[in-house]
C-alpha cells in the first residue's frame, strides 16, 4: 500500500484505552477524530456509550472499543460474552487480545476456537491483537496465518502496553501470511509521520494510535502540507 500524506488521518484508529483515561479524555478523542476524519475512535468499553454520544452523526467514523484489553487472559466464554455485550452496546469494531500465554504454551486447540468462536458468532468486524514483541517471527507468522484462516477481519500487532515500538518487518510478517484473508493494523509506539509511512509501505491498512501521539503525528502532517493546524476543542 503506497503512503498518500493527504489520506493518512482515514485509516488510523485514535484510541484512548489506558487505565487512566476519564471521560474528559474521550470526548478530546472524538473531537480529533472528527477534526481530521480518523477512520474510527476506540476506547475501552465502559465508556463506548459516551463516545457514541461524542460522535454527533459523525457516521464516517466508527466506534470502537477493546476486548479482553490488555492482557487477553479471560476464559474464551468471558472474553466472547464481553465482546458480545459490547456489540449489543453498539460497537462498530472490536479490537481483541488473543491469549498469548496458552499459544506459547502451545495451545493451538484453544487459540484456534477463540479466533473461530469471535469470528463466527460476532457481525462486527474483529482485529486480533497478537502482542508481536512477545512472539519470535515464526510465531508471528503461525499465528497470523492462523487468525486469516479462522477468518478474523484484521490482525494487529500489540497493544502497546508490552513492548518497543512496532516494528515495520512485523508488519510485513503478518501480511505475507494473511495474504488477501485479512487485513493487517499496526499499533504500539507510532509517534511520527516517518513511522507511519514506513508502517502502511510494509502492508498495515490501519495505524492505531494513541490520541496524543496522533494529534502530534496530525499536527505534523499539516505542517509537511503547508496547512495551519486546527484548534482542537
Amino acid at each position: 500500500m503506497k503512503f498518500d500524506p493527504e489520506k493518512l488521518p482515514s485509516i488510523v484508529d485514535v484510541t484512548a484505552v489506558a487505565e487512566n483515561t476519564t471521560a474528559q479524555d474521550v470526548e478530546f478523542t472524538m473531537n480529533v477524530a472528527k477534526t481530521y476524519g480518523c477512520a474510527a475512535a476506540i476506547v475501552n468499553p465502559s465508556y463506548l456509550q459516551q463516545l457514541m454520544k461524542a460522535r454527533a452523526g459523525r457516521t464516517d467514523i466508527r466506534c470502537g472499543t477493546t476486548g479482553s484489553f490488555p492482557f487477553g487472559c479471560d476464559g474464551t466464554a468471558v472474553k466472547l460474552y464481553g465482546c458480545q455485550q459490547s456489540e449489543l452496546l453498539g460497537a462498530q469494531e472490536i479490537d481483541v487480545v488473543m491469549n498469548v500465554g496458552e499459544f506459547l504454551s502451545g495451545n493451538l486447540e484453544l487459540t484456534e476456537r477463540e479466533f473461530r468462536l469471535l469470528a463466527e458468532t460476532l457481525s462486527v468486524p474483529i482485529k486480533v491483537i497478537i502482542e508481536a514483541p512477545l512472539l519470535s517471527d515464526e510465531q508471528i507468522v503461525e499465528v497470523s496465518r492462523l487468525a486469516a484462516d479462522c477468518g478474523v477481519h484484521y490482525v494487529k500487532t500489540a497493544t502497546g502496553f508490552s513492548g518497543g515500538p512496532v516494528a515495520p518487518a512485523q508488519v510485513r510478517l503478518m501480511k505475507e501470511a494473511v495474504g488477501d484473508k485479512a487485513k493487517v493494523k499496526a499499533s504500539g509506539g507510532i509517534r511520527t509521520v516517518a513511522q507511519c509511512e514506513e508502517l502502511i509501505e510494509a502492508g498495515a491498512s490501519r495505524l492505531g494510535i494513541g490520541v496524543q501521539s496522533a494529534l502530534a503525528i496530525f499536527r505534523e502532517l499539516d505542517s509537511m502540507l503547508g496547512r495551519e493546524s486546527p484548534v482542537i476543542l
